[in-house]
């Protein structure tokens, strides 16, 4: 079974989640990149996809995981970074 392509979600501004796209590009990693805009009650929309509420958010290897430093470490020592 192809493992599927790691989807990043996170806004559609440059900021933290733009270091896990450099990364997921440095290790040539395809990825689909969902970029979210700000409606006013983007949270209440995205509570079931998002539980934390936050981003960026990885889905990769079957996990869904936030917080940027936590997704950077991950990448790293999966790939001996």
């Amino acid at each position: 079974m192809a493992e599927s392509k790691p989807k990043l979600h996170y806004f559609n501004v440059n900021a933290k989640g733009d270091f896990i796209r450099a990364i997921l590009h440095h290790l040539n990693i395809e990825f689909e990149d969902f970029q979210n805009t700000f409606p006013e009650n983007w949270k209440d929309k995205n509570a079931l996809l998002y539980p934390q509420r936050q981003l960026p958010v990885l889905e990769i290897d079957g996990m869904r995981m936030n917080q940027s430093c936590a997704i950077l470490e991950y990448l790293g020592a999966k790939h001996n970074l």
